[in-house]
């Protein structure tokens, strides 16, 4: 799905692509990356009491470099990635890689773009759009709840433990 620049024609994206990818890592080698205030102690929290996955779309080069620069494995017990999964979208990573090798457990979607939004309505999981990322006005509109800070996840993650 092509939704960026459809005009665009395949050679170009690709192009654009790999100087976006290197750019990006670039950054991060050079000490630039950095994650939003909060998000740490959210991480830190609710991985003594939940298994966290990650799930992006980023290609490998970059989920390798955050997990070393951010040091995710103490965070996250297990991996999904677009360029794993080449042409597959993330709400079918959902369902036919994690719902399979992670097994039937409730599920929470957290994230910031309608992709994030799309794995939660296409697989029945509730969604915390995070509205301090990316996301443009509308795509988080079907989300179940909404964090307006990075610490709000934790009082969310409450109310739907409870519920």
């Amino acid at each position: 799905m092509d939704i960026y620049a459809p005009e665009i024609d395949k050679e170009t994206r690709h192009t654009i692509s790999v100087m976006i990818e290197k750019s990006m890592n670039r950054q991060m080698e050079e000490g630039h990356a950095r994650l939003y205030r909060g998000i740490k102690q959210v991480l830190e929290t609710l991985s003594k009491e939940h298994t966290l996955l990650f799930l992006s779309n980023c290609p490998t080069s970059y989920k390798d470099m955050a997990r070393k620069i951010f040091a995710f494995d103490k965070y996250f017990s297990g991996y999904y990635w677009a360029q794993k999964y080449p042409h597959t979208p993330k709400y079918q990573i959902f369902s036919d890689y994690i719902l399979k090798e992670q097994g039937e457990h409730k599920y929470v979607m957290v994230g910031d773009r309608f992709h994030d939004i799309e794995v939660g309505v296409k697989n029945n999981i509730p969604i915390i759009a995070c509205l301090y990322g990316f996301g443009k006005k509308g795509e988080l509109d079907d989300a179940t709840y909404f964090a307006k800070k990075p610490l709000d996840i934790l009082d969310i993650i409450d109310k739907i433990k409870n519920n």
